[in-house]
């Protein structure tokens, strides 16, 4: 994939840049050195995506929660934390590194735990059936008779001469 990341193990995105939300750097920092004491290995990226002008701040904010962490060791290497800025790596390659990453948080969607636990679509409550048809009160119609020509017939349905269809006769109430 290049930029020392390999795409060998799973990758978590976190693509950064509101200084102010470093927050959500701590935290997934702190999940990855939680994953690795469990013994999952992940790739962890940090896309630094500010482009107001602080992006040196940004990225220094971003080295300075790995370093004063138990992860100071594993940046730039397999299963260790990755930092980049989106604006040195070309399109091709961000779309590439997206589809391969197994999640995606960005500071733009909110909390990590809205991120992780988003709100279910089946929140909304689904309106009630209404029926198109109405039923008729017509008597029942007389059972048709069973058809004679189905091979194999066992009193509800057999195969049509061909063996192509089962035909399955009902009447009312069955």
């Amino acid at each position: 994939m290049g930029y020392a990341i390999s795409g060998d193990l799973p990758i978590v995105l976190l693509r950064i840049g509101d200084p102010a939300n470093i927050d959500l750097v701590r935290q997934l920092v702190q999940a990855h050195a939680y994953w690795r004491l469990k013994g999952l290995a992940v790739d962890l990226v940090i896309w630094n995506e500010d482009h107001a002008g602080y992006r040196q701040n940004l990225n220094e904010q971003i080295m300075g929660l790995i370093a004063a962490g138990t992860e100071a060791n594993v940046t730039d290497r397999p299963g260790g934390i990755f930092v980049r800025a989106a604006e040195q790596m070309s399109n091709e390659d961000r779309i590439l590194l997206q589809t391969a990453a197994r999640a995606i948080i960005t500071d733009s969607r909110g909390s990590l735990a809205d991120q992780i636990n988003p709100r279910s679509s089946m929140d909304v409550p689904v309106p009630r059936l209404k029926p198109t048809r109405t039923v008729s009160a017509q008597s029942p119609a007389a059972p048709a008779s069973p058809r004679r020509d189905l091979i194999y017939f066992n009193g509800l349905g057999g195969f049509t001469p061909d063996g192509r269809e089962y035909v399955i006769t009902t009447a009312q109430g069955k």
